[in-house]
């Protein structure tokens, strides 16, 4: 039976999103619906003196409902140069700084100015990383389906797919009727991360006292402080609901 899931295309998302790519046979990267400046598809957060600390891809000013897939970066080198600094200065002593560090700074200085593809790239990058085999497709370059919205375009996008099972994340539980896709011979299932806290080892106050895990920080988090082969561990730990 065929799976799917279908989200925006967020830039160094937490973990959890990774479990859901890794949970489907093919995740649709949902490109072509309004971009939220304030949403999370170009933003995220990092550990910063023991606090979660958003960082911002800086893009170009879009029309008011420009779609995602319309939208472009800024080509500012200072402003990436600055989130890299902050970024290398808040995991400097991180105990895989080294073998990350230059990964993100790969991504970052991507030269394309397209924000998808660019987001694309960071998500392919660290599905290689993670031995992810799923297969990445963007709605825009095969539905057309614009003309429908929430649930009946999912539904849609099943159909095209000729997928037997829709996977989403808990935020989705209020949005889609299981009848409904049982009427169309999709069993809908959602999963629930289980974001299991593991040391922050620079998260310490002035005394050395180890502060409150973080989590559900960006994937740069993550793979600071643990192995890759634990990491691929972390990507199963979710209930299906």
């Amino acid at each position: 039976m065929k799976s799917i899931a279908v989200m925006q295309p967020y830039f160094l998302p937490y973990i959890g999103y990774f479990q859901l790519i890794a949970a489907v046979d093919r995740f649709v990267l949902f490109d072509d619906v309004q971009f939220i400046k304030r949403g999370w598809v170009h933003r995220n957060r990092i550990l910063l003196n023991g606090e979660a600390h958003l960082f911002t891809l800086p893009v170009k000013n879009a029309p008011q409902r420009a779609q995602i897939n319309e939208v472009e970066l800024v080509g500012d080198v200072v402003r990436v140069s600055k989130i890299l600094k902050m970024i290398g200065q808040s995991y400097k002593d991180a105990p895989y700084f080294q073998e990350v560090y230059p990964v993100v700074e790969s991504i970052f200085l991507n030269s394309t100015n397209h924000l998808v593809e660019f987001i694309i790239y960071s998500l392919q990058v660290m599905m290689q990383l993670l031995d992810i085999q799923t297969e990445l497709i963007c709605s825009s370059a095969h539905f057309h389906n614009q003309h429908l919205h929430a649930e009946p375009r999912i539904l849609d996008i099943c159909k095209l797919e000729r997928a037997g099972r829709y996977v989403n994340l808990p935020g989705g539980i209020d949005l889609y009727n299981k009848t409904n896709f049982s009427a169309q011979e999709i069993q809908l299932e959602f999963i629930k991360p289980q974001l299991n806290s593991y040391l922050q080892k620079h998260n310490l106050g002035k005394k050395g006292t180890v502060s409150e895990f973080v989590p559900g920080l960006s994937i740069i988090d993550v793979m600071m402080y643990n192995p890759i082969s634990e990491i691929k561990k972390m990507l199963l730990q979710r209930d299906f609901i």
